[in-house]
């Protein structure tokens, strides 16, 4: 019953693109609920902004965030949280709005690796695995492709459930708004880069130093940031990929797709719904998430310095930190004979 439930919370997660894209074509085609749903839905997708302007904890619902679909979601992935050292709380509680302090603290966590769709990390935006808890006083939105906020329907699935867009425009508005956020650096070319044919785990990183300078910026406007990496030890193994070789048509259509279309589509697969063998459904592997120190933008030193000397030096602080994590936790969760190798 408990394994049944675990399924249908991953089922549901993965396939609500399509069944909201089928709710769309129901309600849109039906005359019948063109005043009562089609209409006024339409009116408020157009005026409604709520993904790119910071305010998307305006659809932050307790009901929402405790749902039990939420764990059963995290138990499926064995889905833990693993603090290295306490953070300091950013609210007074989650549940308030009121600032810890005068001059509280908020967070730019950097969630790695990828995968094919950073599945776990999905389980930090709800109450599943406990992010509350772990972290109190921390409000946190997980940022994902503005395109996915275009799809009608999908687009409340992910607000409801905390996710807003990876525009500059955005995390700086949250951040304004004392909300935390935790984005995916590699994005869909590090989905690109698993290699399972050796002991290198890549990440995009070497030149993606976007959200170091977003960390920068609201530090300059008077707020108080910090950088955190996470490396989710299990992320890698939910799927299988197929590498698709350099040069070939599929490899050049993947590419075409990410620098066209801001997404690309591996070729991978997991396991059945009532099999291990073969499907869509991600592998029941176990993934911890291990968070690391914070990394405060401190800029008392670089008065004089460029803007280039001044990211680089955050930007090689922060990689520090996540290789720290991982070599000292990877005996632990059984990537001992592994190793990070950083791409472009």
């Amino acid at each position: 019953m408990i394994r049944g439930l675990e399924n249908v919370s991953v089922l549901t997660h993965i396939s609500m693109l399509f069944l909201t894209t089928i709710m769309s074509i129901f309600a849109f085609g039906n005359p019948f609920f063109l005043l009562t749903i089609s209409l006024p839905y339409l009116i408020f997708y157009m005026i409604d902004r709520s993904p790119g302007n910071g305010e998307v904890m305006r659809f932050r619902f307790n009901w929402w965030k405790n749902l039990p679909i939420w764990k059963y979601y995290c138990r499926y992935f064995q889905l833990k949280i693993e603090k290295t050292k306490h953070l300091e709380s950013t609210f007074d509680s989650t549940n308030s709005g009121k600032l810890n302090g005068s001059n509280p603290i908020t967070y730019i966590f950097g969630y790695h690796p990828h995968g094919i769709a950073a599945l776990a990390s999905f389980g930090l935006t709800n109450n599943g695995c406990d992010f509350d808890t772990k972290f109190p006083g921390i409000k946190m939105s997980l940022l994902t492709l503005t395109n996915n906020f275009q799809l009608p329907f999908y687009r409340e699935y992910l607000l409801l459930s905390g996710l807003s867009s990876v525009s500059k425009k955005n995390i700086l508005k949250l951040l304004e708004n004392y909300i935390s956020v935790c984005l995916v650096p590699g994005g869909a070319k590090e989905s690109l880069a698993i290699d399972f044919s050796g002991n290198k785990i890549n990440l995009v990183l070497k030149n993606r130093k976007g959200f170091v300078k977003i960390a920068i910026t609201n530090t300059k406007n008077g707020r108080r940031t910090a950088l955190v990496p996470i490396f989710s030890f299990g992320e890698n193994e939910l799927y299988k990929v197929v590498k698709a070789k350099e040069g070939s048509f599929l490899k050049n259509l993947q590419l075409w797709l990410k620098n066209n279309i801001g997404f690309t589509i591996p070729i991978f697969f997991g396991r059945g719904i009532w099999n291990a063998d073969f499907g869509l459904m991600p592998y029941r592997e176990k993934v911890t998430m291990v968070f690391g120190n914070p990394i405060e933008i401190n800029l008392d030193n670089f008065e004089e310095s460029s803007e280039e000397t001044v990211v680089n030096h955050f930007h090689h602080l922060y990689i520090e930190e996540l290789l720290k994590i991982f070599n000292e936790n990877k005996d632990k969760y059984g990537y001992q004979n592994k190793v990070i190798n950083f791409v472009d």
